[in-house]
């Protein structure tokens, strides 16, 4: 799959509001032949920065979500994954489920002009959370993505190992890989985690998928902000928002970690694993 799009290409489009993507940065760990163990992604509603609400101050949020693969440890994964998350807590995924889940990641009826809400994907809720069959082809009124990683053709290839291929099933606008991006305006070649140190983002707990995705989209947000922040006129107070998105983001974290609200991880089939 190649980008449609560049990072500066998307950030002049976003300003002229000639684009509404949603962002999806993902995080894929233990790739293998046939896919992965696990699966961060954090989103953010592009709309909301040009949409947002001036008058009460609202800042757009970033929601993120950490999916494990059930097998082998159950328990064991999720005291480790739990300990480490800072942005989500973690949720299993059957096998069997895999193709559904990545159908919910990815695909998205453009039934509204506010946010999607992004709903952790469970099965024994009964709720179907797109508005179009898994998997079909038909992209119809389906929301625009602009795919975010560090080092994102790696995750997009174990994506498509477990049969999934993004772009078959919503129309992608842009792929923008934050390594590249950092060497066009740094110069060299730095890892997610010299990348945030370089921008002044306080990462913790690197190599988690959840964590991983949100700090990825939190650099892209900052480097957007930085560019933007230097072009004459403002640009509609879009690189203000972008640096509030990120500040909030991180701050939330620090005080209160949404994921240390819930005492147990739900699986799809209805059961739970226990802290212990």
């Amino acid at each position: 799959m190649e980008p449609t799009d560049s990072f500066f290409g998307i950030l002049d489009k976003l300003v002229a509001q000639r684009c509404d993507p949603i962002l999806i940065a993902f995080d894929v760990g233990g790739r293998s032949s046939r896919g992965f163990t696990d699966i961060g992604v954090s989103f953010l509603d592009s709309r909301l920065l040009t949409t947002h609400d001036a008058v009460n101050g609202s800042i757009p949020s970033i929601v993120t979500y950490h999916y494990l693969k059930r097998g082998r440890n159950e328990s064991r994964r999720y005291r480790r994954a739990k300990r480490l998350s800072r942005f989500s807590k973690p949720w299993f995924i059957a096998q069997a489920d895999m193709l559904s889940l990545l159908a919910h990641i990815f695909c998205y009826d453009d039934s509204t002009t506010k946010s999607q809400v992004f709903s952790p994907f469970t099965l024994d809720t009964g709720s179907n959370y797109i508005n179009t069959p898994p998997l079909s082809v038909q992209m119809v009124n389906r929301r625009p993505l602009v795919l975010v990683g560090h080092d994102i053709q790696n995750d997009i290839q174990a994506v498509e190992r477990t049969g999934f291929t993004i772009n078959h099933y919503a129309p992608v606008d842009a792929i923008l890989d934050t390594q590249d991006i950092a060497r066009e305006l740094f110069g060299g070649t730095k890892t997610l985690g010299d990348l945030c140190q370089h921008l002044r983002i306080k990462a913790k707990n690197l190599h988690n998928s959840g964590n991983d995705a949100t700090y990825t989209l939190l650099a892209l947000l900052k480097m957007g902000a930085t560019v933007l922040g230097k072009r004459e006129g403002g640009d509609c107070g879009i690189p203000e928002l972008m640096q509030n998105v990120v500040n909030t983001c991180l701050q939330n974290t620090e005080q209160n970690p949404m994921w240390q609200r819930y005492a147990r991880c739900k699986t799809l089939d209805g059961g739970n694993v226990l802290d212990e």
